[in-house]
C-alpha cells in the first residue's frame, strides 16, 4: 500500500509540471484567433432554439454548402434536446 501511494505521488509530482507546460503551450495554438464573446455580433437565434437564445456566426454560411461555425448563447436553465443535423 505504501509503495503504491509513493508511486502515485511521484507520478503526480512529475506529471503536474509537464501538464502545466503542455497547457501553456496549447493555450495559444499557432494561427489561433481569440475573440471575447462581447466582441461577437449576436443575433436572435432561429425558433428551433430556446426562447431568448442568440447566435453569432464565426465563419462560413449556414445556408450554403460547406462548413460553418456558430457560437450559441442560451439563457440560464435552457435545455437543448438531443438532435441531429441533416448535413
Amino acid at each position: 500500500m505504501g509503495l503504491r501511494l509513493l508511486a502515485a505521488g511521484l507520478g503526480l509530482g512529475l506529471g503536474l509540471p509537464m501538464a502545466s507546460s503542455l497547457a501553456q503551450a496549447a493555450d495559444v495554438p499557432s494561427g489561433a484567433i481569440r475573440i471575447h464573446a462581447d466582441q461577437l455580433a449576436w443575433t436572435p437565434a432561429p425558433p428551433s432554439l430556446p426562447a431568448g437564445a442568440e447566435v453569432a456566426l464565426l465563419e462560413g454560411d449556414p445556408r450554403g454548402p460547406g462548413l460553418f461555425t456558430l457560437r450559441i448563447r442560451v439563457p440560464a436553465g435552457a435545455r437543448l434536446m438531443p438532435h441531429t443535423h441533416p448535413r
